[in-house]
């Protein structure tokens, strides 16, 4: 298991799965989730541009949800997030699974990103064009 938290600094999305690459098995399944910032919002609104923060603690509580995930499904989980302001488009987050077949990394894909989503360290605020939040 992998965790990284890195400030947003217009690193092109191929050095990011690069970077996530490095080292992993490769057997069965490798997949690749690559979160984007949508250019609609809540309600259909245009956003302008997403920011987000992730705190210090993210670490303490996701890094034991991804080690379950990798324990329940024998996988492997790395996960980059990206913190600061990002316009439309642009990647957000990385979580590369691997796992002995597509199922098993399926479900520790679709596991990390829930985790990420839903961890109470990790903000994101869409700026829409009308300028509120």
């Amino acid at each position: 298991m992998k965790l990284e938290i890195r400030d947003n600094e217009g690193i092109p999305l191929r050095d990011l799965v690069s970077e996530a690459m490095k080292g992993v098995r490769r057997e069965g399944a490798i997949l690749l989730f690559v979160g984007l910032t949508k250019g609609k919002g809540k309600g259909g609104r245009d956003v302008s541009h997403v920011e987000v923060e992730i705190d210090e603690g993210v670490e303490e509580s996701l890094g034991p949800v991804l080690k379950g995930l990798e324990e329940r499904f024998g996988s492997e989980v790395r996960l980059l997030a990206l913190k600061g302001r990002f316009e439309v488009g642009e990647p957000l987050t990385v979580i590369l699974a691997t796992a002995e077949d597509r199922e098993r990394a399926f479900a520790t894909l679709r596991g990390a990103v829930e985790a990420y989503k839903s961890d109470p360290h990790v903000r994101l605020k869409e700026v829409y064009k009308e300028g509120n939040r």
